[in-house]
C-alpha cells in the first residue's frame, strides 16, 4: 500500500519585519498582543492541520482554537470577522465558519514542490459538505470535521452546476431580503459601529427570529448604555422574548405610561 501523502508542514516563513505589514498592522492595533499572537497561532494551528483548513464548524475544533489563542468567543470571532474583511483568511469560506489562509499555503508551495505532490487548494461545499481536491488519499486524522476528496476531477462538472444553483438560490433569497437587511444594517452602523461579516450573519438570523421592531430598540437600548457589542444586544433580545407579556412601546404612548 502507498503511503500516504503527508499535508501537513513543520514550518511556514515568519519574516522579521511581519508586525509591518497591513493584517497584523491593524490587527495588533485594535487587539494589541491578543491580536498578534491569535494571528500567529492560528497559522501553527493551520499549517499543522492537514490540508491547511480549518472547519470552525466541529465545536471541538472552534474550543480547540479558542483554548490554543487563550481569547473568549467573542474577540475570536471578532478578529476573525476582521481578517475576512482584509482578505487575511477567505471570507467566502469564514461566512461558512471554515478559515483558509491562501497567503499561507502559497508560502509553503516549495515544501510540496520538494515532495512532488499537488499543493493542497482551496476546498468548497458539495451538498453542505467541504471537500478539498487533493488532499489525502486516507481519512482526516485532525477530527476538525473536514471531508477530503481523492479524485476531484470526476466531480468537477457536478460542482459547477450545484455551485451555479446554489449561487442563483442566494441571488434569489438576497434581493427578497437585502431591503430590510441593509435598513438594519444602517440602524445597526448609526447606533453601534461597522458591521462585520459576523454581525452581518447575526442581523440576518435576529431577522427571522425576531419582531423588527424589538431588534430595533435592542440596537438603541445597547447604544443608550454606550454597550456597543452583539452580544449585548443578543442579551437584549433574549430578555424581550422571555418577557413575552411586554408592552410595545407605542402602546405604552397610548396608555399614557
Amino acid at each position: 500500500m502507498a503511503r500516504p501523502r503527508k499535508q501537513t508542514v513543520d514550518y511556514f516563513p515568519h519574516d522579521a519585519g511581519a508586525s509591518n505589514g497591513k493584517t497584523l498592522y491593524i490587527i495588533e492595533s485594535k487587539y494589541g498582543n491578543d491580536g498578534y499572537a491569535f494571528w500567529f497561532k492560528l497559522l501553527e494551528r493551520l499549517a499543522s492541520t492537514p490540508g491547511h483548513v480549518y472547519d470552525c464548524r466541529n465545536p471541538a475544533a472552534w474550543e480547540f482554537l479558542l483554548a490554543k489563542t487563550h481569547v473568549s468567543e467573542d474577540i475570536g470571532l471578532s478578529i476573525l470577522s476582521l481578517l475576512a474583511e482584509l482578505d487575511a483568511i477567505d471570507s467566502e469560506l469564514w461566512a461558512e465558519k471554515v478559515i483558509w489562509v491562501q497567503h499561507l499555503v502559497d508560502n509553503v508551495a516549495d515544501v510540496y514542490a520538494n515532495r512532488k505532490c499537488l499543493l493542497p487548494q482551496k476546498p468548497s461545499f458539495y451538498g453542505g459538505k467541504l471537500s478539498q481536491a487533493e488532499v489525502s488519499t486516507t481519512d482526516n486524522p485532525s477530527g476538525d470535521g473536514v471531508s477530503m476528496n481523492r479524485n476531484p476531477q470526476s466531480k468537477l462538472k457536478e460542482t459547477k452546476g450545484n455551485k451555479t444553483k446554489r449561487n442563483k438560490s442566494r441571488v434569489e433569497e438576497n434581493s427578497e431580503n437585502s431591503g430590510l437587511l441593509y435598513s438594519f444594517i444602517s440602524i445597526y452602523e448609526e447606533n453601534i459601529g461597522v458591521v462585520t461579516v459576523f454581525i452581518r450573519r447575526n442581523l440576518e438570523d435576529a431577522l427571522k427570529k425576531y419582531p423588527q421592531d424589538w431588534i430595533r430598540e435592542a440596537i438603541k437600548e445597547a447604544a443608550v448604555y454606550n454597550k456597543l457589542s452583539w452580544g449585548y444586544i443578543a442579551k437584549i433580545l433574549e430578555r424581550y422574548e422571555s418577557e413575552r407579556t411586554r408592552v410595545d412601546p407605542a402602546e405604552q404612548i397610548e396608555l399614557g405610561r
